[in-house]
């Protein structure tokens, strides 16, 4: 009985194990996930900061649109995580 018992436990532990390695796998894979996503929004961002003229009458609205888009692109990058009051906890 001790025997079966030895050999449930240590099957038990391996298992958990197991599970615990694929949950910081995929905790990972998600953050590389959101880095890359990051990436393609900054650059998203300057092309199209790039391409909005300076003279142009909306340009105010612009810059304060964009200001927020950077913002919430440093609040997504796993790298950055900057911190956001309304999106806390939303990753």
């Amino acid at each position: 009985m001790q025997v079966y018992e030895a050999e449930r436990s240590k099957e038990k532990e391996t298992e958990e194990r197991k599970a615990k390695e694929l949950r910081d796998f995929n905790a990972l894979l998600d953050e590389a996930h959101r880095w890359h996503n990051s990436q393609i929004l900054r650059t998203y961002l300057h092309t199209i900061e790039r391409n909005v003229a300076f003279d142009n009458p909306k340009r105010v609205a612009f810059d304060k649109w964009l200001l927020w888009a950077k913002q919430k692109a440093d609040w997504y990058d796993p790298t950055v995580e900057a911190s956001d009051d309304l999106l806390a906890n939303s990753r």
